[in-house]
């Protein structure tokens, strides 16, 4: 119980830094001289180091968009940026977490079915787990740790995290026309904000629905082997 509180909090406290991140001025001409003096390798890497901390990329992504008016240019350090922090938690995870975990948690029934789950339709369940809502650090390292291969792991995570930057990359430029008081607050509207977290929100129940569904088939297969 001491530790989930702990993870609560964690996860509150990077929420809240988050969305200072994004909307703050400071942060936004920190990235427009990161880009400027370094280029946007400097930007890939920062954006790297906060994934791999499990810091929400929808707030970097908001923030990046205030920086750079540019759609192609936030895109690809947006998709870059998933990339290498991706990466980054697959060694982590497979060569520094992956021996406690299995210890602490090798005989737990859920764990073992999940990870059987996962083994047995690797594409198909990193496809449907990284499109759920749920705590980026969650997402990504539990992934790392069960996923028994680095292909279905990347390619999933990078075309996912590519179709919610092309959404938060525009919904930034719209809030960055209201925060300047423009008339045009660019092409998404409020309506379509709320469908698109209905959407993912159906996504996720329909995702989660199928997670349970599977593993439970593949819990009776494993018991009847």
């Amino acid at each position: 119980k001491f530790h989930s509180f702990r993870i609560i909090l964690y996860l509150i406290a990077v929420k809240c830094f988050g969305i200072y991140f994004a909307f703050s001025w400071t942060t936004r001409n920190m990235l427009e001289n990161m880009l400027h003096h370094t280029g946007p390798l400097s930007l890939i890497i920062l954006g790297g180091v906060l994934v791999t901390i499990g810091f929400p990329m929808t707030f970097f992504e908001l923030a990046l968009a205030g920086a750079i008016r540019d759609f192609k240019l936030c895109f690809a350090i947006a998709i870059c940026t998933h990339f290498l922090g991706s990466s980054i938690i697959y060694v982590i995870s497979k060569n520094l977490i992956a021996g406690l975990v299995w210890e602490l948690l090798g005989k737990n029934r859920i764990f073992r079915t999940l990870s059987h789950t996962i083994c047995e339709s690797p594409w198909k369940m990193c496809f449907v787990v990284k499109a759920i809502m749920m705590p980026l650090i969650v997402k990504k390292y539990a992934l790392a740790l069960l996923t028994p291969s680095f292909p279905p792991y990347i390619v999933s995570g990078t075309i996912v995290a590519g179709v919610y930057s092309v959404f938060w990359i525009n919904l930034g430029y719209s809030i960055d026309d209201m925060l300047k008081g423009s008339k045009d607050i660019g092409e998404l509207k409020k309506g379509e904000i709320y469908k698109f977290k209905m959407i993912m929100l159906v996504f996720s129940i329909i995702g989660i629905s199928y997670i349970t569904w599977y593993a439970k088939k593949v819990y009776s297969k494993i018991e009847k082997d």
